[in-house]
């Protein structure tokens, strides 16, 4: 069965070009969460969602509660800090294009710099491959169809680890849009990416700039 990877809602600081844990970064944007109910209304007319995963932090929790709320059925969510984004330390809530410089930001994308504080990309990775193991792979194997809502970094992980490549590789090259639908699916015993960062329900909206 399949497990559906989920970014939250656009956040303020997605807006304006900020890094994240900021004190803007569980503001959601006007419209923002429109755009995670339309997110609930697609996952409404497909296939009955058992349970859903999202991280603590309140982007992702409120549009977990948010997409729940527009299932016609009661649903399981589970809480795990695993499923946060890469710590950015000193770097949290700072400008992208004003505050860091474009020789820092070019190799902080890289992985070849790290910000003050933050985590790195070995921490990160060991994070992510307990999240792999206890969340996002158990769920693709169950017998349900379960929810993952977490941010970017995190949803390029799990289609690395399916791809068999560097996450960061897919920094540059996938695009992982706010409410944006990824999946992975069990066939044949094996794990396949079944779509990545589906917006068509996001017609109509004003798509925050990644």
């Amino acid at each position: 069965m399949p497990v559906i990877l989920a970014r939250h809602y656009p956040t303020k600081s997605n807006k304006l070009g900020l890094f994240g844990d900021g004190p803007l970064d569980d503001v959601p944007t006007e419209g923002g969460e429109e755009q995670a109910r339309a997110l609930g209304r697609r996952l409404q007319a497909g296939s009955k969602i058992d349970g859903i995963w999202h991280g603590e932090t309140p982007r992702q929790a409120f549009t977990a509660k948010i997409i729940a709320l527009e299932l016609p059925y009661a649903i399981d969510k589970i809480r795990s800090a695993l499923l946060h984004e890469q710590g950015v330390g000193e770097w949290s809530g700072k400008s992208k294009s004003a505050d860091i410089s474009p020789k820092d930001l070019k190799a902080w994308r890289e992985g070849r710099l790290l910000p003050p504080g933050g985590e790195s990309d070995e921490e990160f990775s060991v994070r992510m491959m307990e999240a792999w193991n206890s969340i996002i792979q158990p769920a693709a194997r169950s017998a349900g169809n379960n929810l993952v809502v977490t941010s970017g970094s995190v949803i390029r992980f799990a289609v690395a680890q399916v791809l068999k490549v560097p996450w960061r590789n897919l920094l540059p090259a996938m695009d992982v849009d706010n409410c944006g639908l990824t999946t992975l699916r069990m066939a044949r015993g094996k794990l396949f990416v079944a779509s990545v960062n589906d917006v068509s329900h996001l017609k109509g909206f004003v798509m925050t700039p990644i």
